[in-house]
């Protein structure tokens, strides 16, 4: 029988699952069936070396409870996931930790090696018979959606806003400043954009519009050295539009 270590509680009669809560969790218990979501750091324990994180790869590892077998898996390098058997199988003590969440909870388990690969290596990293420790956050399907929704929206910005300042090198300028409104609908206050429109609004002469994509910005990111300098230079130009159109004026009257 495995040591319960201080803090933790046992899972398992032969205490081969524990489980110490870092983050109380809402809601109703998984049920078998449900698609699970989970972050995951995964250590050995307990020398601490790290083997595997799904945070590392910015991706949940999903599974459905119960089943034991593997639904999805996002990014996950080709020779190794942590919590999977060889057999394409999740390992038994992440369906019995799993269960005893709830969505938003953040829990630490550890897993005696029965309950993990038992006597096989994985991977070079996991030696056989390895205690496991696993610090987990678990989703619910619904909150992780949203949270790949806001992901994509963040993708789709920078894809934009890096294509306006491609268009900017061509002297694209009108379709550039096109790409800069498509990516500030999506995020109003994103500076990069907003420093790419002022820069095609004013090389098309619309200073007026440059200027206010600029007061934007400044409001934004105030110290911000390129608005800064941006502002100058409208400034500057705006002030001998206006010398010039006056200028313009007076030759006018002159020749009456």
């Amino acid at each position: 029988m495995a040591t319960l270590v201080e803090g933790y509680t046992a899972l398992t009669p032969d205490n081969g699952v524990q489980k110490r809560v870092l983050v109380n969790g809402n809601g109703d218990l998984p049920k078998d069936g449900v698609l699970a979501s989970v972050h995951y750091v995964g250590t050995l324990y307990p020398n601490g070396a790290k083997f595997d994180s799904s945070r590392d790869r910015g991706k949940p590892f999903q599974f459905k409870l119960g089943a034991g077998k593997l639904t999805c898996i996002l990014s996950l390098p080709r020779s190794f996931a942590a919590p999977l058997r060889p057999s394409g199988q999740v390992i038994q003590g992440w369906d019995i930790g799993v269960k005893t969440m709830r969505p938003g909870e953040k829990a630490d388990f550890i897993l005696a090696p029965k309950y993990a690969y038992g006597d096989r290596s994985v991977s070079n990293l996991i030696p056989a018979n390895s205690t496991l420790r696993f610090e987990a956050l678990y989703y619910l399907n619904d909150v992780w959606e949203e949270e790949l929704e806001e992901e994509a929206r963040q993708v789709r910005v920078a894809t934009l806003s890096n294509l306006a300042a491609v268009l900017l090198k061509e002297g694209s300028y009108a379709a550039a400043a096109e790409r800069c409104s498509e990516a500030l609908k999506l995020e109003g206050q994103h500076g990069k954009t907003l420093y790419r429109l002022a820069q095609a609004q004013f090389a098309l002469g619309d200073y007026d519009a440059a200027s206010e994509s600029t007061a934007r910005g400044l409001k934004l990111l105030p110290d911000d050295a390129a608005f800064q300098a941006m502002h100058t230079r409208i400034k500057r130009k705006q002030a001998e539009y206006d010398a010039d159109k006056k200028a313009t004026f007076a030759r006018m009257f002159a020749n009456e």
